[in-house]
């Protein structure tokens, strides 16, 4: 969910809950006004009418109208006992009307008049009527005691005592968390794009650093082996002599070579695991420029030997070791090792060379003690 999400989420419940609010205000306020509304009406329910004042009016009048002649004739106890035929009695000075019947709209019977007496009466008896039409009047009815407030809950208090700007202030702290998080992650990729790039850099400086290393260090192998042949004095006998020759095939000299040679003529083949043992006096200490020759510790062998050889009663095995340093520091002592066999003796070992008579010996690598580093 993205911030500006969570910001309209956070503004619509703040909109619900005050809405919610002001339709409960109006509500609370308008309980004790329905308790108080019984008092008025109970009010009301007096005889006010406009019927009943009416009715009063008349019987005052009439009242007054009757006590009037019997004031003015009598006075006293005689006054006061005359009074009540006098209210009886009609005014002399009125004559009696007699009404005349009028017709109905159907001339079917005649409707009469009612008469000044009747009138009298039915004002004189209209205020005890109107009294005993006007209802009793009812008793007030007791106020409502209103309603204790309730307690607002938790989410009430977080959503409406809660500020618009406690809300931004969240907002923007959660923003900054958030764009802090970012950058924490950015620069974190950024660290490991920057190692990452370190190792590659510093592989590559190791692989050319090696690469240099091995194109221009020192390199020392076995190249060939020079034969001749001479007339031994001592036995009258031709013998032929062998010259191991090594060369540095690298760029730089060598330092501290040692080269050691062994000869051995054996009658069984070099048995599985052999040792292959050098003897220090036989060891050469030299030094080879850069592509330089170096000849190690020389072996012979004779005519008959070499005889037999040929004819496979003999077996005839050169081995060796050539140790040495370069001039790079931290690659250590290089060693190269070697084990030649006489694989086959062309031509006539016995007798000189010849145009008709050339002799010639083919050396191959035996199965083990051949490596170099």
């Amino acid at each position: 969910m993205k911030v500006r999400h969570v910001f309209a989420a956070l503004l619509l419940a703040c909109s619900v809950g005050q809405s919610a609010l002001a339709q409960e205000e109006p509500a609370a306020d308008a309980k004790p006004e329905a308790a108080a509304a019984p008092a008025p009406a109970a009010q009301d329910s007096k005889p006010s009418s406009h019927h009943a004042h009416r009715a009063r009016r008349h019987a005052a009048k009439a009242a007054t109208r009757e006590q009037a002649p019997g004031a003015s004739g009598a006075s006293g106890t005689a006054g006061a006992a005359a009074d009540e035929p006098a209210a009886n009695a009609e005014p002399a000075n009125i004559a009696p009307v007699h009404a005349a019947p009028i017709k109905a709209a159907d001339d079917s019977a005649p409707v009469a008049l009612p008469s000044p007496a009747s009138v009298a009466a039915e004002k004189v008896a209209a205020p005890a009527l109107a009294a005993q039409d006007v209802p009793a009047p009812k008793p007030a009815a007791a106020p409502v005691p209103p309603a204790a407030p309730t307690q607002p809950g938790w989410l009430d208090n977080f959503l409406y005592q809660v500020k618009a700007t406690d809300v931004l202030l969240v907002l923007l702290a959660g923003l900054l968390v958030s764009i802090a998080r970012a950058q924490s992650r950015r620069l974190e990729q950024t660290a490991r794009a920057t190692g990452d790039t370190a190792q590659a850099a510093e592989k590559t400086a190791r692989t050319a650093e090696n690469a240099l290393v091995a194109g221009q260090r020192a390199f020392m192998f076995l190249r060939e082996f020079k034969t001749f042949l001479h007339l031994d004095d001592a036995t009258g006998q031709y013998r032929w002599t062998l010259h191991p020759v090594w060369e540095n095939s690298g760029n730089t000299p060598t330092k501290g070579l040692e080269i050691t040679t062994t000869y051995r003529l054996l009658d069984e083949p070099l048995p599985q695991d052999y040792d292959f043992p050098g003897d220090r006096q036989d060891t050469v200490n030299a030094i080879a420029g850069p592509r330089a020759l170096v000849e190690g510790t020389p072996g012979s062998i004779g005519a008959e030997e070499l005889a037999a050889v040929q004819q496979g009663k003999k077996y005839f095995y050169i081995w060796g070791r050539a140790e040495y340093h370069d001039i790079f520091e931290g690659t250590g002592k290089h060693t190269t090792r070697f084990c030649n066999q006489l694989m086959q003796v062309i031509g006539d070992p016995g007798a000189p060379i010849g145009e008709y008579n050339m002799v010639q010996m083919m050396f191959g690598f035996h199965n083990e003690n051949n490596s170099a580093d």
